[in-house]
């Protein structure tokens, strides 16, 4: 292809317009974190930022990046994620370079690559395709067809994935897809947006680290940099289909191999982590799990595994039907009010994240609670999820505001979640993210409510409770807490010069933080923007 006319493509004001709505509309609906007070400035003022961006692109070799954010929402109750908050410039420029990069290489990717592909319609107004309407689904459906007529499946995922790729062996391999030099001004430039500048709190100091470059690895939290994840693997799943009685799908970094014998599926899986490791890559060993059909097990298990014999032997009982990925709507687990998992914490946040399910999922096979039959009970529950199952925190805390603001749910469960909601924002038992996501729902626009936001139909002492935790959340070194600090103040005050004394006179008093999160300083032109 011709390197200059996709560089010059990547850079056009179109391309930058269409990747404006996708970031916006993935920042809103699908991203973990967003700012509501960048995400307003943005949308009424969407022409001076494209101007901003072709002004700074007329370079792309100089182009330089502003500074992004770490936060770390739970991943489990023990461990959290890193994540990675991209101010909407870059990340408008990000999405424009990606657009280009795969709308012509999507429709390279085999089949059985299910996740991250090009929405190809051009009225969508997001970039890939819907995970719950299209790619989970399409990935759920393929295993329990290949389930029907194959003996064994062989489940494995890759340890560590969007933290393991490597930039250089990811700009190889986009060099070779789109037939480049590696040496062009396209990939100079793919190879500056990859370097994100990072910034981060100290958990040892509570003070800002020093900032870092991103020099492996993607930048976790964004719809875009999911489809270099594919790219990094085609020639593992190029590999793989040709593979002889095998079928292999993938889903990112989950992968699935379909044979009728067992030796089969061990040697696919051979190869596959010999692929992997040329990348810098390699299977998660406590994952990787070998199930087979009653009717044909085979009791001898090869010595040539890439894993202890053990590990998989450990598996050779349990039916493949149990072992594929259901939809979410496939769900059919039933749970007590109070479940018995309560009682353990030693539980797996799986089977807290199975409860949110019981509480939403629509499912014509079995009755689910609706609304009007959730209880005090129920809420209990949703809060104790929360505080000591933080994984399933993003679920739960969307089920506690729908508990007390829905008028389908009875008074006295609506009376109790409201309760648990300004107990909870308080709690050292929740985590920074998990009082986020409950704000974040109480301060979220809803157009289609008769007030613009749940906040809103709180009571005055039910407002002076969230503002009380403005000093709090301020202090807390917390991406999210900071930014929610400042949306309170400014519903509080709403009055640019007496937020900006206000943190002013914040930073002057608190020895701990000697200095000012970048973002806050943006959150502040912006919000002086919308006051003006």
């Amino acid at each position: 292809m011709d390197h200059t006319k996709l560089l010059l493509e990547s850079i056009a004001e179109d391309s930058l317009i269409k990747a404006f709505e996708f970031a916006i509309y993935d920042r809103v609906k699908t991203d973990l974190f967003y700012n509501p007070i960048e995400i307003d400035y943005a949308i009424k003022n969407k022409k001076v930022l494209i101007k901003e961006l072709l002004f700074e692109l007329k370079d792309p070799e100089s182009y330089q990046q502003r500074i992004a954010f770490c936060y770390f929402p739970p991943k489990t109750r023990l461990t959290f994620r890193r994540m990675i908050y991209i101010p909407i410039k870059d990340l408008i420029f990000r999405y424009s370079i990606l657009y280009v990069i795969a709308k012509y290489s999507d429709n390279k990717f085999i089949k059985n690559c299910f996740s991250n592909r090009l929405e190809h319609d051009e009225s969508k107004k997001y970039f890939l395709q819907s995970f719950s309407e299209i790619s989970h689904p399409s990935w759920c459906r393929w295993q329990k067809s290949e389930c029907e007529t194959e003996s064994v499946l062989l489940r494995t995922d890759i340890s560590s994935f969007y933290d393991s790729v490597a930039h250089d062996y990811l700009l190889d391999a986009v060099s070779k897809e789109l037939d480049i030099p590696r040496d062009c001004k396209f990939i100079n430039t793919l190879n500056i947006v990859l370097k994100v500048p990072l910034q981060s709190y100290s958990t040892k100091t509570k003070r800002l680290n020093n900032r870092t470059i991103l020099r492996q690895g993607l930048a976790i939290g964004n719809n875009c940099d999911a489809f270099l994840a594919n790219l990094y693997l085609k020639d593992s799943d190029d590999l793989m289909t040709s593979v002889k009685n095998i079928k292999y799908g993938r889903y990112v970094d989950d992968i699935r191999i379909f044979a009728k014998d067992r030796r089969v599926a061990l040697n696919a899986v051979k190869i596959l982590q010999e692929n992997l490791l040329t990348k810098g890559l390699n299977l998660n060993g406590s994952k990787t799990e070998l199930a087979e059909d009653n009717k044909s097990k085979i009791k001898i298990v090869s010595r040539e595994t890439p894993y202890d014999d053990e590990d998989l032997e450990s598996t050779n009982e349990k039916v493949i039907k149990n072992k594929i990925d259901k939809s979410f709507y496939e769900f059919e687990e039933t749970f007590p009010p109070i479940p018995n998992f309560l009682n353990n914490f030693e539980e797996k946040d799986s089977k807290a994240k199975d409860y949110c399910k019981f509480l939403s999922t629509k499912n014509n096979k079995l009755k689910f609670v609706q609304l009007k039959e959730r209880t005090i009970d129920h809420i209990f529950t949703i809060a104790e999820i929360i505080k000591k199952w933080q994984g399933a925190s993003k679920h739960a805390s969307w089920l506690l505001v729908e508990s007390a603001f829905y008028n389908k749910v009875l008074r006295n469960t609506r009376n109790e979640a409201r309760k648990k909601i300004l107990e909870l924002i308080k709690s050292k038992e929740v985590s920074s993210y998990g009082k986020y996501r409950i704000i974040h729902h109480l301060i979220k626009i809803r157009k289609n409510k008769k007030k613009n936001s749940f906040f809103d139909q709180l009571n005055i002492t039910e407002k002076n409770i969230l503002y009380s935790q403005i000093d709090d959340y301020l202090k807390t070194p917390s991406l999210e807490l900071n930014v929610i600090a400042l949306i309170l103040l400014n519903k509080k005050i709403n009055n640019i010069k007496s937020v900006e004394v206000y943190i002013e006179k914040f930073y002057s008093l608190n020895l701990n933080q000697k200095k000012i999160p970048g973002f806050l300083f943006d959150s502040l032109e912006y919000l002086k923007c919308k006051i003006s």
